[in-house]
């Protein structure tokens, strides 16, 4: 039962931890939210591309406040951008954590989450959304389990979460460590056996790409920092 859940926001979910509230450390979940939102707006015939570019089909309000947000940013430039350009402009500290935020709160709306105040250091404020209801959450991680090892059916979303798992490499989270190897195999398979929209690859090689060039510079920036 997903509650009439949007694909960002299952995605968002999966990616925090129910106790905690707080996101899985040393991943690059927020990739792969992005991603989502650019594949439901996609989906809402908002955008399309075109000879590798991302197009602006319609920018009226979607009534969801994280996809007005991210069409209003879509809207501004005169010419086309690539899908990598969005993905790394909407992965700015700034716009990331708007987008997140109006996400989480639609979650909280659900009652799927609650919103309490975290402090770091015994200093600094932040807001943490731990579970509600685990069972949402639970439900999706079965699916996602059953679609990978047991070869279930699943509805577009469910693959489409798959894909982005795999994209921004979060696979051991949700798989025992005895699966995992053979989790990640068949991962890599369906994104390849799938035969998805145009968008939804180009978003997902672009989500690769923005991940292998954020390990790239932090590697050459510890080594930088060793000599």
């Amino acid at each position: 039962m997903d509650k009439g859940l949007t694909l960002k926001e299952k995605f968002l979910l999966l990616c925090y931890q129910p106790k905690s509230g707080r996101p899985f450390a040393a991943t690059y979940y927020y990739f792969g939210f992005i991603g989502s939102v650019l594949l439901e707006l996609a989906e809402m015939e908002k955008i399309k591309t075109e000879d590798k570019m991302l197009k602006l089909i319609n920018s009226k309000s979607t009534n969801d406040n994280a996809l007005d947000l991210a069409l209003g940013y879509l809207a501004k430039p005169e010419k086309d951008k690539k899908i990598s350009y969005w993905i790394r402009k909407f992965s700015d500290f700034g716009i990331k954590r708007k987008l997140r935020l109006l996400i989480m709160n639609s979650l909280v709306r659900k009652r799927i989450l609650k919103e309490e105040e975290g402090r770091a250091l015994f200093i600094f404020k932040y807001k943490k959304f731990p579970a509600r209801e685990t069972r949402t959450r639970n439900d999706l991680i079965k699916k996602i389990q059953n679609m990978v090892l047991r070869d279930r059916e699943g509805d577009k979303d469910l693959i489409l979460l798959v894909t982005l798992i795999g994209a921004t490499r979060m696979t051991g989270r949700f798989f025992d460590k005895k699966d995992r190897r053979l989790a990640r195999k068949k991962i890599k398979q369906l994104m390849k056996e799938n035969k998805v929209a145009t968008i939804v690859n180009e978003t997902v090689a672009a989500v690769q790409a923005a991940i292998l060039a954020t390990i790239v510079a932090s590697t050459v920036v510890t080594g930088a920092g060793s000599h």
